[in-house]
């Protein structure tokens, strides 16, 4: 399957040093962040310049243990992100993820295969990883 803009797409960014390269990322679609210093940082500067939520765009940040691992906080927000990004919040529900900071391991496809994700592509930075719908 390949990647079509008409898909929707959401960004997970468990990298705790992402940063300023949070700006053009969230320009494109909607980022659930890590809330690391540098990240919540980068994460006021878009809210001040973008101050209306959208579920298209924006950045969303999610607490983080010092002690967590880029898959646990990757797997742990997987069920926000869902609850607001899934069938029960958008039409259409989201169709792609773009992680950011961790690369594919055995338990992030067992995590991702619970809400029916079936293709992931290693990306320089992470991975992207795609599912596909029942038609309504």
């Amino acid at each position: 399957m390949s990647a079509s803009a008409s898909k929707y797409r959401v960004a997970v960014v468990v990298d705790r040093t992402f940063g300023q390269r949070l700006t053009s990322l969230a320009r494109r679609l909607h980022v659930w962040i890590c809330a690391t210093a540098e990240n919540r940082f980068a994460a006021e500067s878009s809210w001040a310049n973008q101050p209306t939520y959208s579920l298209e765009s924006g950045v969303t940040t999610f607490d983080v243990r010092d002690s967590d691992s880029a898959e646990t906080m990757l797997i742990n927000v997987l069920p926000e992100v869902d609850l607001h990004h899934g069938e029960y919040s958008h039409v259409p529900p989201w169709q792609a993820l773009e992680v950011y900071g961790v690369a594919v391991t055995a338990s992030i496809r067992d995590g991702l295969a619970r809400y029916g994700v079936s293709e992931f592509v290693d990306t320089p930075d992470g991975f992207v990883c795609r599912r596909e719908l029942a038609s309504r």
